[in-house]
């Protein structure tokens, strides 16, 4: 992530500056979009999806960025989809743009949960993780599928020595119910 991306998000230094040449440059609030489509010296001379790829690790200026990307017509704008549909910035009556996972978790949790999203911000938990908190939705966990070892250590370190006993006898069952040499015991 460069720090000058950084810094302009955060100090909002993007809105009103002096270039190299000595041209003084004034967006206002609603012209993100503007200055990152203009060219150097006056804007990035980017798009908007390599600026939301080169600040997707820190959720903070995700927050900053999808705040800014906010479209004139009130609804959240996304970065992956192109504004413009021939018809000026406003998408036409009844379609609405809907957001991404981690900008809608960040905007709910902005709006319904400012601890969690103060936790979310400092960079102290995931987006994910502040939902699963929230309970807005279930733990998941990653397990990798080499070797049945690391899937034993995985499940056993995520679900605890009670219920990793569960999934054991869980497993025997549908084991026991799949196996070709199944005979019908009762």
């Amino acid at each position: 992530m460069p720090k000058l991306l950084e810094e302009l998000l955060v100090s909002g230094g993007w809105r009103d500056f002096t270039t190299q040449l000595g041209d003084h440059v004034t967006y206002t609030e609603d012209q993100f979009e503007d200055f990152v489509h203009t060219l150097p010296l006056k804007g990035l001379g980017a798009d908007l999806n390599l600026i939301e790829r080169l600040i997707n690790g820190r959720i903070d200026l995700l927050s900053r960025f999808y705040e800014l990307m906010s479209n004139k017509c009130g609804e959240p704008a996304l970065a992956t989809v192109t504004r413009d549909n021939g018809e000026g910035d406003c998408p036409p009556a009844g379609k609405k743009k809907t957001a991404n996972n981690v900008e809608a978790l960040v905007r709910r949790l902005e709006r319904e949960r400012p601890d969690l999203h103060a936790l979310v911000s400092a960079g102290e938990i995931r987006p994910h993780s502040a939902a699963v908190q929230a309970g807005w939705r279930k733990a998941q966990t990653t397990i990798p599928l080499q070797d049945p070892q690391g899937i034993a250590r995985k499940l056993l370190e995520k679900l605890g020595p009670e219920q990793a006993a569960e999934v054991e006898h869980a497993l025997g069952i549908l084991l026991r119910v799949s196996s070709p040499q199944h005979v019908d015991e009762d």
